[in-house]
């Protein structure tokens, strides 16, 4: 006879079946004759509820009586769940569960099993999802495991109630049956050494909240009236190998490639850091990578200190052993380089063959950062973490607190099917959300100690329409780009929310236009991500000024992360000012793509006598980033200055660099 589903728990030495209010039942499908059965309800789309796709069936039974009868009509989109009202499992801390069940089909094809979480049911209010999966399916009965721990995958706070998942399909055009029989979930105490503190009940600032809704951008400003210094480790383009795939800025075979002219376009970027990596992977030694490197940044102008060097290939297919850093860091320090930022790996998380759990990664980081500070203990290590992922996220601050430095989660937008507004303007402020509340738990994770964020890529990482990937898509690069890196680069330099940041990437090539800064087969031309930095760069005084004033508000309709509804500002703005108060620089950027707005700012306590601007905008969403005229991108701008007030018209899809002067 078949046991009823239980979740069994470790009580000291012996394990009990327990039968506890909220945890799963019915996974034998034995109790009623209800379709769909008992503690199961349908989910999805209205239209798709059909009974009759979901039946106890006795015909097909992997033990006892009967079976879970799922079908997936061709064209449909609806699917199956543990009830969330009356037959959701209760997590408790520190446990970890383990779910297993038999399936199999009426046709080889794969079918879907994942777990969402409600944070509550009255109202429904999502929670964090444990998982996703594929099941190759066939026609006989196989088991399928999946385990999720507390502290791990998900945490108590975050999914309170979770509920588990069946599609018979993976593609909504797929018509296949499934049945699935004996579901049963078992709980054990958990064996990681630390807890982790749920994202959810972090507090933090919220960026760009100091202006109040208005019609117009009336900002009014006092250079006495400081917020905080202005981050000037935000405008870096990252590299990518010391001989890239571009061909530039050296060959395969340690020639270098770039002309006076690209060099001294480069070195007019003013770039105050920038990151290469897979050092130790190139035709030639690893210190022949650290030479070519140190001799590129002298010739461009960016500064040893704040550069990121990593070692390990690309994708992280493999590791090096601590001993090859050693070795790399000690002869940098031989020859007298300033390097002392050293990030281990470079995504580690990307279905790597070495790093194929966080645990794998945690043990390496531990063993490269100990090695290092062993021969160079003023060096900084930097944390490879994706921020939107659990696991390779929080799980990662929380393992590792105490070793790392500084943190590199790539923060790119993957936003796909959005409108240039909630592309512009949503996914920068979602993003910003999440950085302020990363820097907040890694300040938890790490008390007494100076960790913060110091990303090495980001970028906006759209597909294309035929969903090829951002990398070929060239709007990453044109006008969207550049108004998505703008507005991410107010947050960045005015908010307070990281330490440091380089975008992706220095060098393509045609048609990889997507982080277009040069295509390296076309060096005489500018590109709109260039004139971004170029201009960026030269307006940025050293403190933050408060702003008191209105901006036009923008309210998020579509979001990766429940910020739909949300009201943010349309025009990111900051405006900063040299430390003696004599020269003031704004920065501000119109995220909406069809509307201008008045504009003005007025200058307190300054004897303002000039006002010089810049104007950056272009009409096609389409334009390949590699610009013919500096001047179709690129235009002056001048203000009306009126006493110690400037008006203007912000244009739509716009960036704005003012210079204030005495």
């Amino acid at each position: 006879m078949k046991k009823q589903l239980t979740i069994i728990v470790l009580l000291i030495c012996a394990l009990s079946l327990v039968a506890a209010e909220g945890f799963i039942n019915n996974g034998d499908f034995e109790s009623g004759t209800a379709n769909p059965p008992d503690g199961w309800v349908m989910w999805g789309p209205d239209q798709f509820k059909k009974a009759e796709n979901y039946t106890a069936d006795t015909a097909h039974a992997h033990s006892g009586k009967a079976s879970f009868r799922i079908h997936h009509p061709a064209n449909t989109r609806g699917y199956i769940i543990t009830s969330p009202f009356d037959n959701a499992l209760k997590p408790e801390k520190g446990q970890a569960y383990t779910i297993s069940f038999w399936v199999k089909a009426d046709k080889p094809g794969d079918a879907r099993f994942w777990t969402g979480a409600y944070l509550s049911t009255n109202p429904l209010k999502d929670g964090r999802s444990l998982g996703s999966y594929t099941i190759p399916v066939t026609a006989e009965w196989k088991q399928i495991t999946y385990t999720f721990t507390e502290g791990l995958d998900f945490t108590v706070e975050g999914s309170p109630l979770v509920y588990f998942c069946f599609s018979a399909a993976v593609k909504q055009e797929d018509e296949r049956t499934i049945w699935v029989d004996d579901i049963v979930i078992t709980a054990k105490k958990s064996a990681l050494s630390f807890t982790l503190i749920d994202e959810s009940t972090v507090a933090y600032r919220k960026p760009q909240s100091s202006l109040k809704p208005g019609s117009t951008l009336t900002i009014s400003i006092d250079p006495s009236k400081t917020v905080r210094k202005a981050n000037r480790l935000v405008g870096g383009i990252s590299f990518h190998k010391v001989a890239g795939w571009a061909g530039k800025p050296y060959s395969r075979d340690g020639k270098y490639t770039l002309s006076d002219d690209m060099e001294g376009a480069i070195k007019d970027l003013k770039l105050p850091l920038t990151r290469i990596y897979a050092m130790g992977d190139e035709q030639f030694s690893l210190e022949e990578s650290i030479d070519k490197a140190a001799a590129l940044l002298d010739k461009i102008g960016v500064p040893q200190e704040t550069v990121v060097l990593e070692f390990e290939n690309q994708g992280a297919k493999t590791k090096l052993a601590p001993d090859v850093w050693v070795r790399g860091v000690k002869y940098s320090m031989s020859k007298g380089y300033k390097f002392r930022y050293w990030e281990i790996s470079n995504e580690p998380y990307l279905n790597s063959p070495i790093f194929k759990e966080p645990s794998d990664y945690v043990e390496h980081y531990k063993a490269v950062n100990a090695a290092i500070k062993a021969v160079q203990p003023e060096a900084k290590t930097v944390m490879s973490t994706k921020g939107d992922d659990f696991k390779w996220g929080n799980y990662l601050l929380a393992a590792l607190a105490g070793h790392y430095d500084l943190v590199a989660p790539h923060w790119y937008s993957w936003a796909k099917g959005f409108d240039f507004e909630d592309t512009m303007l949503g996914e920068n402020y979602d993003i910003a959300c999440r950085i302020a509340k990363w820097t907040e738990l890694i300040k938890k994770y790490n008390p007494g100690r100076d960790a913060a964020q110091y990303d090495t890529e980001w970028g906006l990482y759209t597909p294309t329409k035929n969903d090829e990937p951002g990398e070929k898509n060239p709007q990453n690069a044109n006008i969207m780009g550049a108004v998505f890196r703008a507005a991410r680069l107010v947050y960045y330099t005015g908010d307070d929310i990281i330490r440091g940041a380089t975008a992706w990437e220095m060098f393509v090539r045609k048609p990889g236009y997507g982080f277009c800064t040069f295509e390296a087969g076309t060096e005489e031309k500018r590109t709109f991500l260039y004139w971004l930095y170029y201009y960026y760069n030269r307006s940025v005084g050293d403190n933050v000024l408060a702003l008191d004033g209105t901006a036009p508000f923008y309210t998020i309709k579509k979001a990766r992360t429940k910020t739909e509804g949300t009201d943010i500002t349309a025009t990111p703005a900051i405006i900063t000012a040299t430390a003696d108060g004599k020269r003031i620089y704004a920065m501000l950027v119109n995220g909406m793509w069809a509307k201008e707005y008045p504009a003005s700012i007025t200058v307190n306590n300054f004897a303002l006598k000039t006002a010089t601007g810049i104007l950056l905008t272009h009409d096609d969403t389409n334009a390949l980033p590699i610009l013919d005229r500096k001047e179709d991108f690129v235009k002056p701008f001048a203000p009306a200055v009126s006493g110690n007030s400037l008006t203007f018209t912000l244009p739509a899809h716009a960036i704005v660099f003012l210079k204030l002067e005495q």
